[in-house]
Parts: structure tokens; C-alpha cells; sequence
């Protein structure tokens, strides 16, 4: 049985994946929840920050009205650390961490609080984990089908998105929520040492995991 009422959460991407089991979390938390999704040929717009930035623009409005309100981005470990092979993707998880700790400052005097969901690699579908270049250059050829394999193991060997979805139900409940909340073990590995080591030490240990030559 669900718990009391606690408001409503709005969940983009809520037909599959990890969207779906946050919707289906959501609920069972006592939410009423309204999923969105779309289904459309995969695009360069699938891996901007643009879409995260219109729908935050949509619910401000009825957030300051209310007086309160939380808004939870969606970023991932690739937020904090390179990822060969899918430079653009690492780049909007980046701009989607600086975007939300810049609005949690501007709009907590509303009552309202901008948080950052951080998982790790998580077994969803293995083609929307994976961006190609437009016009793949042969120079790349080798290091760019090793990445593609090492990202379908780590799919395969990676988090439930139960994990994430427990993750979210958390940061919308916490009273006093964190900035940041990441997802998993894994999650939380890379998150101290990206923090803690030494830059030359961290880069090695990037270059080791990504099989590429020291």
C-alpha cells in the first residue's frame, strides 16, 4: 500500500529504463505521478541539455507560486570523469552539474531545491548508452570498437535501475536535501577518488580502465 500523498513528481523519459522503474518508485512512495516520454529517431537533441533546461523553465513558475518545490537532474559518474568515444554525452552531464548547483543558489530563497541523481553505469538498453560519431574517422577505428566493448560489459555487469530509482525517491524526500546523490557503489567509488587523488594519479587509472596505452 502506498504511503500518504506526498505531492506530485513529474518524470521525463518515464516509458522505459530507468524513467519507468523511477515512475513506478515514485508512486509507491505515496507521489502521484505524471510520466513523459517520446519516441523519436535518435538525434544529436537525445544528448543536450537544452530539453533538461525547458522543462525546468516550465515547472518554476508553479514551484514559486506554491512556494516550494524540488527539482531532481537526472546527471551520471560521467559528470565527473571523461569518457572516450562520447565526448558530447560526458559534455552535457558536465553542463547539466554546473546548470543545477548555479539554480539551486537562485531559487532556494523560493523554498525550491535543485538537486543531481549521479548513477553509474546501469543495465538499460546498450544502444542508448552508446553515441557514434556522424562521419567515424579510420584513425580511430580500433580504440573506438574497444570502447564499444568495454561499454557493453560494463552494461551487462552494471547497476539495476532500481538503484537509481531508490536513489531519486531519497532525494525527493530528504528533508534537507544533499546537492548531490550518487547512484551505487560504483557511483560513489568514482566520485571520491575523482575528488581526492592526485590529478596524474586519476588520469592513469582513466587510461588502465579504458584499456588505453599509459
Amino acid at each position: 500500500m502506498n504511503a500518504a500523498r506526498k505531492g506530485i513528481a513529474l518524470v521525463t523519459g518515464a516509458s522505459s529504463g530507468i524513467g519507468l522503474v523511477t515512475a513506478q518508485a515514485l508512486a509507491q512512495a505515496g507521489y502521484r505521478v505524471f510520466g513523459t516520454s517520446r519516441k523519436v529517431v535518435p538525434s544529436p537533441a537525445g544528448i543536450t541539455m537544452f530539453g533538461v533546461a525547458r522543462v525546468v523553465n516550465a515547472v518554476l513558475p508553479i514551484m514559486r507560486a506554491q512556494k516550494g518545490g524540488r527539482i531532481i537532474n537526472m546527471s551520471s559518474i560521467l559528470g565527473l570523469i571523461p569518457s572516450p568515444f562520447s565526448a558530447y554525452y560526458a559534455s552535457t552531464k558536465h553542463a547539466i552539474e554546473g546548470y543545477t548547483e548555479s539554480l539551486d543558489h537562485e531559487v532556494r530563497g523560493s523554498g525550491i531545491r535543485v538537486v543531481l541523481v549521479q548513477p553509474g553505469v546501469t543495465r538499460t538498453s546498450f544502444e542508448e548508452n552508446l553515441t557514434r560519431a556522424d562521419s567515424p574517422m579510420a584513425t580511430y577505428a580500433d580504440g573506438r570498437a574497444r570502447s564499444e566493448g568495454l561499454m557493453r560489459k560494463w552494461v551487462e555487469a552494471g547497476d539495476d535501475p532500481q538503484v537509481v530509482a531508490d536513489t531519486v525517491v531519497r532525494a525527493a524526500t530528504a528533508t534537507k536535501p544533499n546537492l548531490r546523490y550518487p547512484a551505487g557503489k560504483q557511483s560513489s567509488q568514482v566520485s571520491m577518488l575523482r575528488r581526492y587523488l592526485p590529478r596524474g594519479v586519476f588520469d592513469k587509472i582513466m587510461r588502465k580502465f579504458n584499456e588505453f596505452p599509459a
